[in-house]
């Protein structure tokens, strides 16, 4: 009885308090940063006209809604999440953000989860985010899914990362980075890559290098 009320309490009550601390102290430490963006044009261009992936590292999805917010507030944007305990507070903040949504599936239905990305971006209705490397890794590691889900809606894939000069590193698979108060921050947007190579090993090996170059723009 006691158990299955507490795992009730963390499933169904406990990611409202959560999210609610994560994205005000979020708001607090960027409230105190030096924020930089790269890219952010062609970024807005491309994304107006919809049909639209953005590829971020699970580890860097710490500010998105707040770039969102205050970078492009009129950009509709869909967050690709597992349907998981872990990723209940990551929705409720998402949600709590104006122009945001959630597209929810289950960790173990891969197939069912690449047909609802492919829907949504078909409609053209929102930008879908997603983590190539997630939910559970390996870090840095893009899948496949990104570049069938790409290639079958037609959609563009634009990569994003961050850095800041002072961040928190979490013991957690992904390395989880939160940038320290009083940092200084550069956001980067690199351009639209619509995967055209015949294998998806190559189309990878395209993205992978489009995420090396827009991180060497940050050094």
């Amino acid at each position: 009885m006691i158990r299955n009320l507490w795992l009730r309490f963390k499933r169904f009550i406990l990611p409202y308090p959560l999210a609610f601390i994560g994205k005000y102290s979020m708001k607090m430490i960027l409230w105190t940063c030096k924020v930089n963006v790269q890219g952010l044009e062609e970024f807005k261009a491309a994304a107006s006209k919809g049909n639209c992936i953005l590829m971020i590292w699970h580890n860097r999805i710490a500010l998105t809604c707040e770039f969102f917010k205050h970078y492009a507030p009129d950009i509709r944007y869909a967050a690709f999440l597992s349907n998981s305990r872990d990723g209940e507070p990551i929705a409720r903040i998402i949600h709590s953000y104006p122009n945001a949504n959630s597209i929810r599936v289950a960790h173990q239905t891969r197939h069912n989860a690449l047909r609802e990305v492919i829907s949504r971006l078909k409609k053209n209705c929102d930008l879908v985010i997603i983590t190539p490397d997630g939910p559970r890794g390996p870090r840095y590691k893009i899948k496949e899914g990104i570049i069938l889900a790409a290639k079958a809606s037609a959609a563009k894939i634009i990569p994003y990362t961050w850095e800041a000069n002072k961040y928190w590193q979490f013991n957690t698979w992904d390395l989880f980075r939160i940038p320290r108060p009083f940092s200084t921050i550069t956001i980067a947007l690199g351009k639209p890559i619509s995967p055209i190579a015949d294998s998806s090993s190559e189309a990878l090996l395209e993205l992978e290098k489009a995420f090396q170059e827009l991180e060497i723009s940050l050094i």
